[in-house]
């Protein structure tokens, strides 16, 4: 009775180092605002801007958040709001405010409306109450009484309280001020940081205190500290489950491996085992959470060779029963792996596959539902046909209507002209943000199959899944121009296969990615669809449920067969090969735990860890394999070594090989020697070149996933009495910040336009990153093809930064000349294409330390007024208004206030020139 207690006992401190190991990594790895789930981004209720998904991804350091960090003014707001059965009485928070910065406490927002104060240690930016209605202007401003906060060099306490319609601040308990609580409805607490990188603000713990209005008497609180602790706290009770399933089956998988031992040292066996099972277990615990998690799988390689080791030293020497029955302590063993197994790949499908791209490399750091996924739950087995000729067109693509397809084969018959380029796109995805979800979709990940008339434009199959899609692969067969040309691809778990006018070209090394769009999309000249269809493979369902279910047991049979063919005689049988075999799948026992205690989202974001743990648990039971070494030898002991080491060199190779980072050069080698390098073609680069056929100039430009301008479709010829405005620049213009794609400053214009009854219809070519060189090439090869009558360039700020980034004075003169010598050529096509041009200077955020470059900015507008183009110089509005409103994200996106202002700068520059538009073609249609 004592030894069994002893036994329970130790197995509970060993699922306690387990489990205070595993949950210190996990709290590690969610201690972020995302996982928290408690808290949003201001900067992801709107449209996508920059760094918000690092914002709300990174490890919280210190126990704070830094509201300053990934380019300043973070924002963070609760996530239950105020309602009418919820209303704020107090809000307490610790907080590090340096000099220079500034926090800003929201009691009350909804959109641009806020009710809140700020906390500045920055003279240019005023402490006190504000008030913004919902156009975000500010109608009132209430300083202090008290004076400017005396703010303290360590954390200061904040205590904001509602008392008879008045709000009252103590600061470090010092009463501050007041303000009247005006009587708005509903709204998020939250937190914003300022802009300057120089001081930081660190939020460390906010406690809300709520009441419900129709019963007063009812209050209650919630209390937040940015600690791994708490959650290390909250999910140490799973993860000691967790332990105790994964070592209690480690249990009984010694009590197996003693069965093959003399009696007299089994109980040895098992004594070495659990301290050495501790002394590991101890280390793990030891071992900083901020690393992977391989250490994980490494405690078990280690402990299945310390198993091993002890088993052939015991054993040594020994005499070898002929029949031990060790199955009749297995049974249970083997029964939890077949449940755990067969419940992991259920719910997980692919749980011990090699993950394959599933998501792309710059979003494999986010879990998948911090982002919609586009297309969603619209998988679909009926075919989609195009059974009449279609014209596909620059700007008209055609896409299978019936819904995503994954696997899948497309066929049909294309007319291309001379000089003309199709491109087919398959299993094609994209995401949207949280806050923007009926807003434009922005490119994750497809496969591309380029065909071509051009000689200067290479024509294959896509080597990359993003939006840059070269190299390509070069395929078998050629496009006849002005012909019927045949088309068959086939996308399966074989790779894809492209038959071109009856030249077949097989490429295993491109699988299927997840569910996506299939369409054709034409470059430079139209193409004639005379007919498509795209159909699911008919195996396709068939196919998955036999993977999965077949994954869950292939470890088990074919270790089985291994040992049923590594027996010798007399020497073991059936049984107790059977019985050895469920010992060496430990390992895979313990990811499988893993993979059924996560789920499947969470693998997902965990996809370098979850594939080098299951790296470390197919070496752990390599390993495993080679314990019948100390157990017999025989005439095949040779054979059974050679065996049992190559499937540990196997193994070796594969975890090595995941180490690896994605860009290492043996990776990039091996990736092209897997097709024949003479058959890899790079992209184009240079001005005689089309402008898709080189990444860098595709850059981050988001029509050519869906030949759409900010998410609209554009048609020609162009319809009649509509006014084309075209808006070019980086990411400022593209609307990165603005409160959806609907509000930014381009979409803002034209509401204002049509309220005055012009039609003008805004197009947003902006790319993110752009600047004068990228814009003009733009322009040249694209938007001029589709009849703009205005452009508006937001330009001066990445040109600015990158003029920075050159220290030779000479070299960066040069630059800035070359930069105004390829603006005063998009004037000069523009005067070609009777243009009008509309120069927007585009502001930046005085909080931090980028500035226009004056030479360059000054020429802007030297050569803007020579050739007669709008000025528009919003810079000094900007300035001004962003001392007391909240005009930007950071150095160079607005916030939705900061889209409203510009549309209102933009505006009486504008409008104008629509109207002369309007009036010029009334003046030209001919009387009745």
């Amino acid at each position: 009775m004592v030894r069994r207690i002893g036994i329970l006992g130790l197995l509970l401190i060993q699922c306690a180092l387990l489990a205070g190991a595993a949950s210190a990594w996990w709290a590690y790895r969610h201690n972020t605002l995302f996982a928290y789930g408690r808290w949003i981004s201001g900067k992801d209720t709107g449209k996508f801007v920059f760094y918000s998904y690092d914002f709300l991804f990174q490890p919280i350091k210190n126990s704070s958040v830094n509201l300053t960090g990934n380019m300043g003014f973070q924002e963070i707001l609760y996530a239950k709001k105020e309602r009418p059965n919820r209303a704020l009485d107090r809000l307490r928070a610790e907080m590090h405010i340096d000099a220079g910065a500034y926090v800003w406490i929201e009691l009350r927002k909804e959109n641009m409306r806020l009710l809140g104060c700020r906390l500045s240690r920055n003279g240019n930016y005023p402490s006190g109450f504000y008030l913004f209605n919902e156009h975000g202007h500010m109608v009132e401003h209430t300083p202090f009484a008290a004076g400017p906060p005396d703010l303290q060099e360590h954390w200061n306490r904040v205590d904001l309280r509602r008392d008879d319609g008045q709000w009252t601040l103590y600061l470090n308990g010092i009463q501050y001020g007041q303000v009247a609580d005006p009587p708005l409805q509903g709204g998020y607490v939250g937190f914003r940081g300022s802009g300057s990188t120089q001081g930081q603000v660190l939020l460390k713990s906010a406690t809300m205190t709520w009441h419900d209005p129709e019963y007063p008497s009812r209050t209650w609180s919630h209390h937040h500290k940015f600690t791994s602790r708490r959650v290390a706290r909250k999910v140490y009770g799973l993860a000691f489950l967790f332990a105790v399933l994964v070592l209690g089956a480690r249990r009984w998988r010694d009590d197996i491996l003693a069965g093959f031992l003399a009696p007299e040292r089994r109980a040895l066996f098992k004594h070495i085992e659990a301290v050495s099972l501790t002394v590991l277990l101890v280390i793990l615990l030891l071992i900083p959470p901020h690393r992977t998690g391989l250490q994980f799988s490494i405690w078990v390689l280690v402990a299945e060779l310390v198993s091993l080791i002890t088993l052939a030293g015991l054993r040594r020497g020994a005499p070898a029963p002929a029949y031990q029955r060790p199955i009749h302590a297995g049974w249970l063993y083997g029964l939890t792996l077949l449940v755990v197994s067969g419940l992991a790949f259920a719910l997980n499908d692919e749980a011990l596959g090699r993950p394959r791209d599933l998501s792309a490399v710059r979003m494999a750091g986010y879990h998948p539902n911090a982002f919609l996924l586009q297309p969603a739950d619209t998988h679909s087995a009926a075919p989609s046909e195009a059974t009449r000729p279609v014209t596909v067109a620059p700007g008209a693509p055609w896409w299978a209507a019936a819904g995503a397809y994954r696997e899948q084969t497309i066929t049909a018959e294309v007319v291309m002209p001379t000089n003309s380029t199709l491109d087919v796109v398959f299993q094609q995805q994209s995401y949207k943000t949280l806050g923007d979800p009926q807003g434009e979709s922005l490119p994750l990940q497809r496969h591309l199959l380029r065909l071509t008339t051009r000689e200067d434009v290479p024509m294959g199959l896509a080597l990359r899944t993003g939006n840059r899609p070269a190299p390509f692969l070069r395929i078998k067969g050629t496009v006849l121009p002005d012909q019927p040309n045949q088309l068959e691809i086939r996308s399966d778990q074989d790779g894809i296969c492209v038959i071109l006018n009856g030249q077949k070209t097989r490429v295993a090394q491109l699988k299927p990615l997840g569910f996506g769009e299939t369409g054709f999309m034409a470059y430079d000249a139209p193409v004639t669809l005379r007919w498509a269809r795209v159909e699911a493979t008919r195996s396709e369902s068939m196919r998955e449920s036999a993977l999965r279910w077949g994954g869950a047991v292939w470890p088990i049979l074919a270790a089985l067969a291994f040992w049923l063919l590594m027996r010798t005689g007399a020497r073991t049988n059936l049984r107790d090969a059977f019985a050895l075999q469920w010992a060496a799948l430990y390992p895979l026992l313990f990811y499988l735990a893993i993979a059924l205690w996560l789920g499947r989202d969470d693998l997902d974001y965990l996809v370098r860890e979850r594939q080098l743990w299951l790296d470390g648990a197919l070496l752990g039971s390599a390993v495993a394999l080679l314990t019948p070494l100390g157990l017999w030898g025989g005439r095949r002991a040779a054979l059974r070594f050679n065996v049992a080491a190559l499937l540990v060199v196997l193994a070796l190779a594969a975890l090595a090989w995941d180490l690896l980072p994605d860009n290492s050069n043996i990776k990039l080698k091996f990736a092209q020697d897997a097709v024949a390098p003479g058959d890899i073609i790079s992209d184009h680069r240079g001005k005689e070149r089309p402008w898709y056929t080189s990444n860098r100039t595709i850059g981050a430009n988001t029509y050519p996933w869906h030949q759409q301008f900010g998410g609209n479709s554009i048609v020609m010829p162009k319809p009649t009495g509509e006014i084309r405005v075209f808006i070019m620049g980086g990411s400022q213009a593209w609307g990165s910040g603005a409160a959806s794609s609907a509000e930014t400053f381009g979409e803002l214009l034209e509401w204002h336009c049509a309220r005055k009854g012009l039609p003008a219809k805004m197009y947003n070519a902006a790319v993110n990153g752009a600047g004068l060189t990228k814009v003009l090439e733009y322009y040249r090869q694209l938007v001029r093809n589709f009849a703009p009558d205005i452009l508006i360039a937001d330009l001066g700020l990445n040109d600015s930064a990158a003029l920075r980034q050159i220290r030779s004075p000479e070299r960066r003169d040069e630059h800035a000349q070359a930069l105004l010598a390829g603006f005063q050529e998009l004037l000069e096509l523009c005067r070609e294409d009777a243009v009008d041009v509309v120069l927007c200077l585009e502001p930046m955020c005085v909080e931090l330390p980028l500035r226009p470059h004056s030479d360059l900015y000054e020429g802007l507008e030297a050569l803007a007024r020579e050739y007669g183009a709008t000025l528009v110089k919003p810079m000094s509005i900007t300035r001004t208004k962003e001392k007391d409103h909240l005009v930007w994200w950071d150095t160079a996106h607005f916030a939705p206030y900061g889209h409203h202002l510009l549309a209102n700068l933009l505006e009486p520059a504008v409008e104008p020139l629509v109207r002369r538009r309007v009036d010029a073609a009334i003046a030209q249609t001919p009387a009745d």
